[in-house]
């Protein structure tokens, strides 16, 4: 009876010491990204991605700081240049993290690639269209891609390079 109960005493320790080792290990970025600064290199699709929002500056040490850009579907395709460009519906659904969308875990995007997210303004715009009236946006709370939102409603907007 003693050596069973050692046994069991043994092993709540062990999983209560790895328990607080893995509580004191900081987040790491998914091993598909390479971050760089205020960007982020996607090796899945090679594509380079900035790390804020519109609207948020990137800080170091602090991450994506400042208010979170909302934009029509009309204004949105008006944001970039200098070789950034607004993502297609596919590019920008690439980020999500169907993982985290299967364990329940919000927002479904990399948060540590993709730092200081406004949870209240998770749907981002893509280039794409649908119809002459609606576009598509990616929901990164829940990792759905809309066909049949108006123009006319207000979202986020991250961007990338090639």
């Amino acid at each position: 009876m003693f050596k069973t109960m050692m046994h069991v005493w043994t092993g709540i320790m062990m999983a209560g010491l790895a328990g607080i080792a893995l509580a004191g290990t900081p987040p790491v970025a998914a091993s598909r990204f390479v971050i760089q600064g205020d960007t982020v290199l996607d090796k899945k699709t090679n594509l380079t991605w900035a790390r804020c929002s519109i609207g948020q500056r990137w800080k170091n040490g602090a991450g994506c700081t400042g208010t979170v850009d909302l934009f029509t579907f009309d204004d949105a395709q008006q944001q970039g240049g200098s070789g950034w460009r607004i993502p297609t519906k596919d590019e920008l659904a690439s980020l999500v993290d169907y993982a985290r969308v299967a364990n329940n875990q919000r927002p479904a995007i990399d948060e540590v690639t993709f730092p200081n997210l406004d949870r209240k303004k998770l749907e981002y715009w893509s280039s794409t269209p649908s119809g002459a009236a609606y576009g598509w946006p990616v929901n990164f709370y829940s990792g759905d891609t809309y066909y049949a939102y108006t123009r006319g409603n207000t979202f986020a907007v991250r961007l990338l390079q090639e």
